[in-house]
């Protein structure tokens, strides 16, 4: 299996999701020590100083993509995109989440005033994107931190099925599937309160009817 890790850092993400050992990890990250390190940590694995959102593989390269906790940094609907390029049309992912109670408790540690105001904009930005899906990229940041409803919304904008949620001690794990049903998207429902929302799922992805459109050019003319 051929898997990519986001934002990979060190090397962990792998270990973290219980992946099995004979995967073919590929790992891009922005941060040189870090990819750096990863190099040692895990010398089988092909990593690259790479951006998310435009990274050089082909379409359909990879069998799973994989994501701890650096989705949140990133301009989430665009690296979607580029998640579901590089995906074969049976690959799933996994991504670990920032629920809104991280982004509180880093508001609640920060003293001085300029990241005082950038953590104002990543709590305003996880509104927003809680509302559409989408973020707002402000000099190149985009953080954010991420809801049921929020993912949701962009995954399935994107192109994704089989959307699900559980809970990993403080964080949210969502899944996913690349393949988008063109009759019925499948119904998942988990019982495991989500820590980035305040309700308790199960959550339905209803079933979607598929209406065949007509070409114009066969439509008959009055």
């Amino acid at each position: 299996m051929r898997v990519l890790d986001l934002g990979c850092g060190t090397g962990q993400a792998p270990k973290h999701f219980r992946l099995p050992e004979k995967c073919e990890v590929h790992g891009i990250d922005l941060d040189q020590q870090s990819l750096e390190q990863a190099r040692i940590n895990y010398p089988n694995a092909m990593i690259a100083l790479v951006a998310a959102r435009n990274s050089p593989y082909d379409n359909g390269f990879f069998d799973q993509v994989i994501a701890n906790v650096s989705l949140p940094y990133m301009n989430i609907p665009k690296t979607l995109r580029e998640v579901h390029r590089v995906l074969k049309p049976s690959g799933t992912v996994i991504f670990a989440l920032h629920p809104p109670s991280f982004t509180w408790s880093e508001l609640k540690k920060t003293r001085r005033l300029r990241p005082l105001v950038y953590r104002a904009f990543v709590i305003l930005n996880g509104i927003y994107f809680h509302v559409t899906g989408r973020v707002l990229d402000l000099f190149g940041k985009a953080e954010s931190f991420q809801t049921e409803r929020g993912i949701k919304i962009a995954m399935q904008r994107t192109g994704f099925s089989e959307i699900g949620f559980e809970r990993n001690g403080p964080r949210c794990i969502v899944r996913g599937s690349a393949y988008a049903a063109n009759i019925e998207t499948s119904v998942l429902c988990y019982n495991v309160p989500c820590p980035s929302i305040n309700e308790p799922i199960p959550f339905v992805i209803m079933p979607k009817k598929c209406r065949k459109r007509t070409p114009r050019s066969h439509r008959r003319s009055d």
